[in-house]
């Protein structure tokens, strides 16, 4: 079985994620739109984890979370995290039978 690693996104990595992204979507977003969306966030930058297989060197999953401040109805605020771009690879899952990607790719976020 090959192995996946779980990691934070690097700078290095947006490109390949915008294609693991667009391949999906078919929605042709930039990086500029990536740094816009993710690393620009009003309440600090996102947290963006991805899942690797390491035999193919390929990205099968993609998670990210968007810091936001909730104002509950009493005035306390509280931080907390809005999830975006819940991607995963069925295929790759199916292939290394794998059935908790989602939940591994949540963890990161703890």
């Amino acid at each position: 079985m090959a192995d996946i690693i779980y990691r934070l996104i690097k700078e290095e990595d947006i490109d390949d994620v915008n294609t693991f992204y667009n391949n999906f979507h078919q929605a042709g977003r930039t990086k500029r739109h990536f740094i816009w969306e993710f690393e620009n966030c009003p309440h600090g930058k996102g947290i963006y984890v991805l899942a690797i297989n390491l035999k193919e060197k390929k990205i099968i999953g993609i998670q990210a979370g968007i810091p936001i401040t909730v104002k509950l109805d009493n005035g306390v605020e509280i931080s907390t995290i809005k999830s975006e771009d819940s991607l995963i690879d069925v295929d790759a899952c199916a292939q290394l039978k794998k059935t908790n990607l989602f939940n591994e790719l949540y963890s990161c976020f703890l």
